[in-house]
């Protein structure tokens, strides 16, 4: 049987495993990305995990990261959670460093893929999938297939806007919903409201019933709703 090795690089960590071509994930490994380590930082810890993952019968890397990338040319745009990853060669360099044939998308977009093969979206020819982690994305589903846009950056939810002048955002922008819902917003929220804690403690906190906790979770609610609402008006999946 063939498989693949699948790797998604978040802004926190780099999440891989050996799948197989029926789908059934055979094994698992993690890593910080190491973001403060540059380009070859990133690239060493991607090449642990796959060395880790590889087995003789792997006939190819699918990765996924968060932020604008061109698929046809497999170069990461930019990254708002990787700042050094700015028009960053991704699928040449791999290639090369892992001596393996890599595609590369969005993370956002490969989880529709995987959810219409193999998840909640089977069945459905339309649908978005929305990806809420250390940022926000969302991949589309047109037709049964992946919708890349123009230009290939279609599906960036977490960049609509739902506060104008609002929190200044990692992608030039300003009042972006991953700046209050993602989980980056919701612990910049807490600390505004002078909570210093990770997102986990601070729903635990909101369950004990402290206002600010509380607060701060229903701000984020809201400014999701905003994009939500928007989101599903324009495209009626």
């Amino acid at each position: 049987m063939k498989y693949a090795v699948g790797i998604d690089i978040g802004g926190t960590f780099i999440k891989g495993a050996l799948v197989s071509a029926n789908g059934e994930i055979v094994k698992r490994e993690k890593s910080p990305t190491g973001v403060e380590f540059g380009v070859e930082g990133i690239e060493s810890r991607i090449e642990t995990v796959f060395r880790t993952l590889k087995n003789s019968d792997v006939i190819g890397v699918g990765i996924g990261v968060a932020g604008m990338v061109n698929f046809s040319r497999g170069v990461v745009v930019q990254s708002p959670n990787i700042p050094s990853w700015k028009n960053y060669e991704a699928k040449d360099r791999l290639k090369k460093r892992l001596g393996i044939e890599v595609v590369i998308d969005n993370d956002a977009n490969l989880a529709a893929l995987g959810e219409g093969w193999k998840g909640s979206g089977i069945g459905l020819k339309n649908f978005m999938m929305i990806t809420l982690g250390t940022g926000i994305g969302a991949g589309i589903i047109l037709g049964g297939k992946l919708w890349h846009g123009d230009t290939g950056r279609a599906g960036e939810f977490g960049h609509v806007v739902v506060e104008p002048n609002g929190a200044e955002c990692g992608c030039g922008g300003k009042g972006c919903v991953e700046r209050y819902a993602s989980a980056d917003g919701i612990r910049r929220l807490a600390r505004e409201a002078g909570i210093v804690a990770d997102v986990p403690e601070l729903v635990k906190m909101a369950d004990d019933g402290d206002n600010k906790a509380i607060r701060v979770f229903e701000e984020a609610g809201r400014k999701l709703g905003l994009a939500l609402s928007a989101w599903f008006n324009i495209m009626d999946v």
